[in-house]
């Protein structure tokens, strides 16, 4: 699936301005390429925490736009969000809700991940 969106130029400005210095595009493909990493994901919670924050701000566009623009974003993240719950887990973080990406961790986390999941530090 191809996420570049066909957006008329209000709504590009209208993006970029939300996201400003960063662009939406930039956003989305953060957004891709840490979903195929999960797998490997070597780093700790705090970057791992990091990493998914990105989900969040690309969310809070979708709530700041209209319902036209709202899924086209959706739409544009569509197949890393299907990837990335078929890669994680839901696991109980007592300070994120449970609709929140960073509820969710890798199925089988590795590295730094690892040693925080079974220490806790979550």
């Amino acid at each position: 699936m191809n996420w570049r969106l066909d957006l008329t130029d209000s709504e590009l400005k209208a993006l970029n301005d939300l996201l400003a210095p960063q662009t939406f595009d930039n956003l989305v493909e953060q957004w891709r390429s840490f979903v195929h990493s999960i797998a490997d994901y070597r780093f700790s919670i705090y970057d791992y925490d990091n990493d998914v924050s990105v989900r969040e701000r690309i969310e809070e566009c979708a709530r700041q736009s209209d319902v036209e623009l709202r899924t086209k974003i959706l739409l544009a993240t569509l197949e890393s969000d299907l990837m990335f719950l078929e890669s994680t887990q839901a696991m109980n973080r007592s300070h994120y809700s449970s609709a929140s990406w960073h509820s969710r961790l890798p199925s089988n986390p590795v590295g730094e991940l690892l040693l925080d999941v079974t220490s806790g530090n979550l």
